[in-house]
């Protein structure tokens, strides 16, 4: 899929240029270490500054690598977005965004799940269950050490299950026993949008990776997951020029002082 996103919000579809394909003799193959020098200057966990878009202008989705990574194409080199990272902090701002309005989307359970816990654990979730109302999540004690919780916020959708939801009462739990009431609501919410989130080794549709670059491009700090973690990075054509001998010394430098990389 090739996508215009020069101007318009809308989205148009063209069919691949075509190319020449060449036959020769296979050779040796060089094991180059290609990322030896930072490709892309976003550091990691740097939310105020983002000097270039690479999201914008005509790019082609050319898949799913691994189920980990989307592989974009552009004029000037290939974008490898990390499909868990991105989408955390999609659903990071985007839950922050809800509960800041007050209007967090709330999904209600089939059947209350219901969890044990030891008596330490379910004592500090009965006290943070006011906070942990405001990001959808619906939790009452149901007698002894255990809690039953009948609602989630919508987002974690599927993701509802036993399994789930004690690792995410364990997780909170840390949380809440580490940090104070102001500081603990933006950990819930980095943890709901971590849990949530596709997962590393999850088989995407082209629909499911156009509908998450869309969405990754409707918000401003989409360089990292919420934790931090860098969401894609940039490949320069000219570096893979280079690899291949198809680009002078000289050439390069002024292509990386014209892009302020590390020579």
């Amino acid at each position: 899929d090739e996508l215009d996103h020069s101007g318009a919000p809308g989205v148009t579809e063209r069919p691949p240029a075509g190319e020449e394909r060449q036959e020769s003799e296979p050779r040796a193959i060089e094991d180059v270490p290609l990322f030896e020098q930072t490709l892309l200057e976003t550091p990691a966990g740097d939310d105020s500054g983002e000097p270039v878009e690479f999201l914008q202008g005509t790019f082609r989705i050319v898949g799913q690598i691994h189920n980990l990574y989307i592989l974009l194409e552009f004029d000037d080199g290939l974008l490898i977005v990390d499909q868990h990272a991105a989408h955390e902090r999609i659903l990071y701002e985007r839950l922050k965004r809800e509960l800041e309005e007050g209007a967090v989307a709330v999904q209600e359970l089939l059947q209350p799940i219901i969890l044990n816990l030891s008596v330490d654990d379910a004592a500090r979730i009965m006290e943070m269950r006011d906070g942990l109302h405001e990001l959808g999540y619906d939790i009452e004690s149901f007698g002894g050490n255990d809690i039953a919780v009948s609602a989630i916020p919508e987002i974690l959708g599927r993701r509802a299950t036993e399994s789930e939801m004690m690792s995410f009462i364990d997780r909170s739990v840390e949380i809440g026993a580490a940090l104070a009431r102001e500081t603990f609501m933006d950990e819930f919410v980095k943890l709901t949008a971590c849990h949530s989130a596709i997962r590393a080794g999850q088989k995407l549709s082209m629909e499911d990776i156009r509908s998450l670059i869309q969405d990754l491009k409707s918000i401003e700090k989409k360089y990292n997951c919420c934790h931090g973690r860098p969401s894609m990075l940039k490949i320069y054509k000219r570096d893979l020029d280079r690899r291949f001998g198809r680009l002078g010394s000289e050439a390069l430098a002024r292509f990386r002082a014209r892009h302020g990389l590390s020579s």
